[in-house]
């Protein structure tokens, strides 16, 4: 018994790993359980087995359903490794094929003719990786295409099943795709060519390379529960001019992958339509004002990209975050609204990009960007009393901010907050800063400009240290103006009276070359830290001071309503004083 079951299980291995040659075409056993077979390419070997030569196939493969191995009969389920047959010009599959794995029928040149049965389920990378096809239908059983797969120089037609199943299938890897060709290549739902894209309604997901190379596209049409379009989407779709939307606030909310173009003008992973479309249409009207609805919370990174018609953009009060690029390339943006300057301080921008402000690429001697509050295109900007922190991004432009008065409520200042305000002739930062990041203030070189007062005014005697570029001139030179990297350095910076060693000591405004201590600073009542506001912090030093029990009649600031104690009642004046504020 035991060596018949010996003598069984190497048939099996042997059966299972050694290609067999039956009717001309050479057969490898894949699955003995169900009786599963793979064709694949021959093997001679030598006499001593230490050198092979592979067998390849020519003119017209006609692959049968079935075939008999030593007397069992296999289903023929899978096509490998028939690659390099140079000479193999046309092949038959039959309608039990599952699966053509990678690189399958790479580099068969001559190969002008397949059909692919309603059987098959899988296409492996590269399977047709330089043949000679000219078109190729897609069945819609198939659930995965491997990257390259369809690499053919020749290739011009490509049939698709209905656009359901072919949104739901994996396509490719990143930066790859399914098809490419040296011709334009045009694609066919069932017979009509497809030239203007609708979403079906039930697709919500738009995976990645779903229609990567889909170079006879004019136009794609979103519905409004799309929320989601991944990497490499719509790469290379060049020939787009348009993109429909319904819902403003739908597309904003989009999860979009990422985009990438690089210096040199190479583009990776395109995921927006609208990088090749420019073009952008709510219920057939072409966007020029972009009137974002109340209640919208965020708009996604690329979202806007190439935008090429915008000229204002509306941020509703609702706004909170701008993805990464969301308006790169809208270099026709103008103006930018909001309904309060309060509620503008408190979105997050991406990137420098994110803000359409910034997105205005005009030379820095060429028309503004016009951050406007309200209705009142000529009212100053104002940042209110109560801001704690100006973001990253949130005024980077060249805008035509003339005077900037930090309140003494602001904290933080992100980097490139106020990046490339040419205008910017004088900058009054009023309270206790704890943070400027980088290129803050970058490339506001009028600042240190020299004439009419044009300085930096900062009115906080125990400054922290700061970005040491926060003041950075990026551009290194203008054109007839050879700004150097440290010029806004240059700038005189006015310090409270007694100040001047502090700020000489310390990280980012030690830059500066000339430091005069003349600000006369008024202490607030009630502003026991000396931050220029009076708020919560105070409370906590008055506890602090009525925990060190000091003696009745002591003189101490933290006795703020002059009782000659310090007790709960200064607590209450600190709050009186803030609510009066």
């Amino acid at each position: 018994m035991k060596k018949l079951l010996l003598t069984f299980l190497l048939t099996v291995v042997s059966v299972s790993m050694k290609a067999v040659l039956v009717d001309g075409i050479y057969y490898q056993v894949i699955d003995m359980e169900n009786r599963k077979a793979m064709v694949v390419k021959g093997e001679i070997w030598n006499e001593d087995y230490t050198n092979y030569e592979y067998v390849y196939y020519k003119d017209t493969l006609n692959i049968p359903p079935t075939v008999v191995i030593e007397g069992t009969t296999f289903t023929v389920t899978h096509i490998s490794s028939l690659n390099d047959c140079t000479q193999l010009t046309c092949v038959t599959l039959p309608n039990t094929i599952e699966s053509i794995e990678q690189i399958a029928f790479q580099d068969c040149r001559k190969l002008a003719s397949i059909n692919l049965p309603s059987s098959l389920k899988e296409i492996g990378m590269n399977a047709f990786f330089r043949t000679g096809l000219k078109e190729i239908s897609i069945p819609s059983s198939v659930r995965s295409i491997g990257a390259w797969a369809f690499y053919c120089d020749s290739l011009e037609k490509v049939f698709i099943p209905d656009l359901k199943a072919w949104c739901s299938m994996e396509l490719g890897g990143d930066m790859t795709g399914v098809f490419y060709s040296m011709k334009p290549l045009q694609f066919y739902v069932g017979e009509e060519l497809l030239t203007d894209l609708v979403i079906p309604e039930t697709v919500t997901t738009i995976k990645r390379n779903t229609f990567s190379n889909f170079n006879s596209l004019t136009s794609v049409t979103f519905h409004e529960k799309v929320d989601s379009i991944a990497n490499d989407a719509f790469r290379d779709c060049t020939g787009l001019q348009r993109v429909n939307i319904s819902d403003l606030k739908a597309w904003c909310h989009i999860r979009f992958g990422i985009t990438h173009v690089e210096q040199s003008g190479a583009v990776l992973y395109v995921t927006n339509p609208l990088y090749y479309a420019g073009h952008l249409f709510q219920n057939g009207v072409e966007l020029t004002e972009l009137d974002i609805p109340e209640g919208t919370e965020n708009i996604g990174i690329f979202a806007f990209i190439n935008c090429k018609e915008l000229t204002k953009v509306n941020f509703p009060t609702t706004m909170r975050k701008v993805g990464a690029y969301a308006f790169e390339g809208c270099k026709n943006i103008k103006t930018v609204t909001t309904p309060s300057l309060r509620s503008y301080c408190d979105i997050d921008f991406g990137s420098l990009d994110s803000n359409p402000l910034a997105a205005n690429k005009e030379p820095w001697w060429g028309k503004l960007s016009q951050l406007v509050e309200g209705d009142d295109t000529d009212a100053p900007l104002i940042i209110p009393d109560g801001v704690k922190e100006i973001k990253p991004y949130a005024f980077a432009a060249n805008t035509s901010l003339m005077h900037l008065d930090i309140p003494a409520s602001v904290k933080k200042i992100g980097t490139y907050a106020f990046y490339n305000n040419l205008s910017l002739g004088k900058l009054n930062i009023m309270g206790h800063l704890e943070e400027i990041g980088q290129n803050a203030f970058g490339n506001c070189t009028w600042l240190a400009n020299g004439v009419d007062d044009h300085s930096i005014h900062v009115y906080d005697s125990n400054p922290v240290p700061i970005s040491e570029k926060a003041f950075y001139n990026t551009y290194g030179s203008i054109p007839g103006r050879p700004y150097a990297s440290d010029y806004i350095y240059g700038s005189p910076l006015h310090v409270p009276v007694g100040a001047k060693a502090k700020y000489e000591q310390t990280a980012g405004w030690k830059q500066f070359k000339t430091i005069i201590e003349d600000i006369e600073v008024v202490t607030l009542k009630g502003d026991l830290n000396g931050d220029g506001v009076v708020d919560v912090a105070d409370i906590a030093s008055v506890i602090t001071v009525m925990a060190s029990a000091p003696q009745p009649g002591e003189a101490s600031a933290a006795d703020v309503n002059g009782d000659g104690t310090v007790d709960v009642a200064d607590i209450a004046t600190v709050i009186t004083i803030m609510a009066e504020k």
